[in-house]
């Protein structure tokens, strides 16, 4: 392929150097220009054989993966998804004393029954607060070890961390209605016919109202299943007697009433006690200086 580049390039020169001398006055032979003409052509075509047969060997050393091919070799979302879902979440449990114990004599006895090499369980952490001791695990079957472990439930008491049942905020609720009353109007008037009767009575709980006081509406905040929930949510305005509501998640950030700091509560926080008025740790109200001001 080369050579025949290159002779084609030769060819064109020439063919250019005799137009010129053509243009010049310099006398060509007719024949001999034709010539060399119709053998360019000739290696020009040439040339797009060979092109075309180096592009037909490599599709066949290559073959085409079309875009439906590659999206399918690929992983696809749900099983990424998956795959975080199934890795291990850390898991954490509280043990406290049967008799009373502060949380270092917890700790010690913990640390001597249980044997996380022998008895194969992953620990990630142990701290106190308080008189619990709190102890991390890589996942929840680390969880089932301790709550199986013999000697550590005869000697400590192991507590899991509760789950809370959703909270749904119903907003602009009649004030002078008792919570029974609305609990009532909420089923007849909106999930009569979707769940049963004793299911809801058993599930769905007020929990307390909001909102200023010395109005004719507050906001009702109830404890529902998850099914439940779904329910409200779904249908967004509930029924209370001649009013039509609206039905949001409940958001709860834990607050810590030792240090004042958002994400824990007090009873497992080993933190120094803060002020709730400054802020500063050790000042307790109203001795603190916004306290004297107000």
């Amino acid at each position: 392929m080369g050579f025949c580049a290159s002779r084609a390039r030769w060819l064109h020169q020439k063919i250019r150097g005799r137009e010129q001398g053509t243009k010049g006055g310099e006398p060509i032979k007719v024949a001999e220009w034709a010539f060399a003409q119709a053998e360019l052509v000739g290696y020009i075509k040439k040339l797009e054989e060979e092109n075309k047969a180096l592009k037909a060997e490599s599709q066949s050393k290559t073959p085409g993966i079309s875009y439906a091919q590659v999206a399918g070799s690929r992983p696809s979302l749900g099983s990424q998804v998956q795959k975080l879902v199934s890795k291990a979440k850390p898991a954490t449990i509280f043990i406290t004393g049967k008799n009373n114990e502060n949380a270092k004599e917890v700790q010690a006895t913990l640390m001597k029954v249980v044997n996380p090499t022998k008895d194969k369980i992953k620990i990630k952490s142990i701290r106190t607060a308080g008189k619990t001791v709190v102890v991390e695990t890589a996942g929840e079957t680390d969880i089932q070890k301790l709550r199986a472990h013999k000697p550590l439930n005869d000697t400590l008491r192991i507590e899991a961390m509760k789950k809370r049942k959703p909270l749904v905020i119903l907003y602009d609720v009649p004030a002078d209605q008792s919570d029974e009353t609305l609990k009532m109007s909420i089923y007849e008037q909106n999930l009569e016919g979707q769940i049963n009767k004793d299911e809801y009575q058993r599930d769905f709980n007020v929990r307390f109202k909001a909102g200023p006081r010395g109005k004719p509406t507050v906001h009702l905040v109830v404890e529902t299943s998850n099914t439940i929930r779904k329910m409200l949510l779904r249908q967004g305005r509930i029924y209370i007697g001649f009013r039509a509501v609206a039905a949001k998640d409940y958001i709860v950030v834990a607050r810590c009433n030792r240090c004042r700091d958002l994400g824990h509560v007090a009873k497992h926080c080993n933190k120094e006690e803060c002020c709730d008025h400054c802020g500063n740790a050790g000042t307790q109200s109203p001795t603190c200086i916004p306290s004297q001001k107000r």
